[in-house]
């Protein structure tokens, strides 16, 4: 990591530490596409953090924290990987930035419907991966052996693609804080 990056995100994360309980509990639930209030709470309440290692491991750590029906919740208002994304919220951004190896072209969508249509009957619930730098051959290979997962060992690899998810989204958010810090310093 260079200085330059280093330096913009320790600004986000005193930008972060700063907020206040509600809105750091909200934007963090929006920002990782976590929206499990307790583990928002949970986070919140070891800060303020001394460095982004110390964010990223108890963000990490309280995701095994979650129940079962945490991991549900976490599905909520999920898009099928290979869907056209669509929106100019930063989270839409970010979603396009993440999946964008993910070819979206109709060879695909034959290939990806029909494994999300049986991970979905199996598991009831929208297919849930860190899509960041894996090719759509890679997703798919995870679509189709997780569909064959118990519950219980999907719930734990749901989790593991939690925390990978919750990782790059903090690194985001905390660039996004820490680049709106230097730019409302450098306006003034």
């Amino acid at each position: 990591m260079t200085t330059a990056i280093a330096a913009v995100l320790s600004r986000g994360l005193e930008s972060f530490n700063g907020l206040p309980d509600d809105e750091f509990i909200d934007l963090l639930t929006t920002s990782c596409h976590l929206p499990v209030r307790a583990w928002a709470v949970a986070v919140d309440g070891r800060r303020p953090f001394a460095d982004v290692g110390s964010l990223l491991e108890t963000a990490g750590a309280s995701v095994d924290l979650l129940t079962d029906d945490d991991v549900d919740a976490a599905h909520h208002g999920l898009r099928r990987i290979g869907s056209k994304l669509e929106g100019d919220s930063l989270e839409d951004r970010w979603s396009r930035q993440e999946s964008g190896l993910v070819r979206r072209d109709e060879e695909t969508w034959r290939l990806l419907e029909p494994a999300h249509e049986g991970y979905e009957a199996k598991h009831g619930r929208t297919f849930l991966i860190s899509a960041t730098g894996l090719s759509t051959e890679q997703i798919l290979d995870a679509l189709r052996s997780r569909t064959a997962l118990t519950r219980e060992e999907e719930n734990r690899a749901a989790k593991d693609e939690l925390r990978k998810l919750v990782e790059v989204r903090l690194r985001k958010l905390l660039t996004a804080l820490g680049e709106a810090v230097t730019d409302g310093s450098a306006a003034s």
